[in-house]
């Protein structure tokens, strides 16, 4: 097959091959149900994009029995105080957003994972929540699915006493790397210091 006629088969099957299916996921809590921060206070929320981060997502190796099994993976991301109408409360948030993720499995739980400050980069707290009942199982295909925290059957990844707050420590990536240059500059003064005191001696 040369690449005129690969071509012509490509675009024949592309028009043939379905594209994967968008299912309508919708998110939200209540001033019931809001989210905190370890302290108990509400999650700070401002609007659209400007509160503090919620993430819809799943566990890559997630079952209904181990919903945080594996490293997470981010559907979409709002932010505390978000809706798509009006403002929210402080610690609630309201999304509906239309997801075709790459690759999952049907029935993987779905978890959404929540922060105690408005960029990913600079929490000190998270926690994330699911629901090991299949209500939050991902399913292919048109509709909608609806991840409500007002069901009591939830399970939280930091155990029930955490729920609604964020009480997982965020590893300090800028801590790590501010302590690995400290004691590699440790080493490199150590190496040097010995000839230095040599240099010294023969002056």
């Amino acid at each position: 097959m040369n690449f005129t006629s690969f071509l012509i088969t490509l675009i024949f099957l592309s028009g043939v091959l379905p594209a994967r299916a968008v299912t309508s996921a919708w998110w939200y809590n209540s001033e019931a149900t809001a989210f905190r921060d370890i302290s108990g206070a509400p999650l700070f929320g401002a609007g659209n994009y400007a509160g503090d981060v919620v993430e819809l997502g799943y566990y890559t190796l997630a079952t209904t029995h181990e919903p945080f099994a594996g490293d997470w993976e981010v559907l979409m991301r709002g932010s505390i105080g978000s809706k798509s109408v009006s403002f929210l409360l402080p610690g609630v948030f309201a999304r509906e957003d239309a997801v075709r993720p790459p690759e999952i499995l049907a029935g993987t739980p779905l978890s959404i994972r929540f922060y105690d400050a408005t960029s990913r980069e600079t929490p000190a707290y998270f926690n994330a929540v699911s629901d090991v009942t299949g209500a939050w199982n991902w399913f292919e295909g048109s509709g909608e699915i609806t991840l409500s925290l007002a069901d009591s059957r939830l399970v939280w990844q930091d155990g029930f006493g955490s729920a609604f707050r964020t009480t997982i420590p965020v590893p300090e990536t800028g801590s790590v790397i501010l302590l690995a240059g400290g004691f590699l500059a440790f080493l490199v003064k150590r190496r040097r210091g010995p000839r230095a005191m040599k240099m010294k001696f023969r002056n």
